[in-house]
């Protein structure tokens, strides 16, 4: 690789006047596209820590579509309420799911200011419409966790399927 050729006078810098226009939309893409994808991993990540006693149980997070979801299943837009209807009652009928637990948007994103409070960055950018709405599910076992996840996987409304991983004993 080599290096580009200095010429006398040249500081690097832009002539005085002329905006750095590409930097700044430049900053503010990666800032966006960084908080986005920060957001979405930490949510996703994010555990009810709340009734799995059992040994054997696993908890199952059902997000929905929200305006800015790039899922095939999201092509539609946001999930509508016959949507979020459908795939709830999907759910309760499946043997192995204990309970179903549905947060809604506010909720969601209430929580996410609790668990982003030290990240002002992060929160700044965030607004209720970009935390998607969900159904907590609390399953008997792992297989009935695949098999929610397999029923689910690319039907009209849901974003994502994600089986919270095990605690490890204390």
């Amino acid at each position: 690789m080599t290096e580009p050729e200095e010429r006398p006078g040249d500081t690097g810098e832009p002539p005085a006047g002329r905006p750095r226009t590409w930097l700044i939309v430049g900053a503010a893409v990666v800032a966006v596209l960084l908080t986005g994808g920060a957001l979405a991993a930490s949510f996703y990540a994010m555990r009810d820590e709340g009734n799995a006693a059992q040994s054997g149980e696993r908890q199952v997070a059902v997000y929905f579509c929200i305006r800015s979801s790039t899922a095939p299943s999201c092509r539609g837009g946001e999930t509508t309420d016959l949507m979020r209807q459908t795939v709830t009652q999907r759910v309760k009928a499946m043997p192995k799911v204990r309970s179903v637990v549905y947060e809604s948007q506010q909720q969601a994103y209430e929580r996410a200011k609790k668990v982003f409070k030290d990240r002002k960055d992060l929160l700044d950018a965030l607004s209720p419409g970009d935390v998607p709405d969900s159904l907590r599910l609390r399953v008997a076992d792992t297989a009935g966790a695949e098999a929610v996840k397999a029923a689910l996987a690319g039907a009209a409304g849901v974003e994502d399927v994600v089986i919270q991983p095990l605690r490890p004993r204390a």
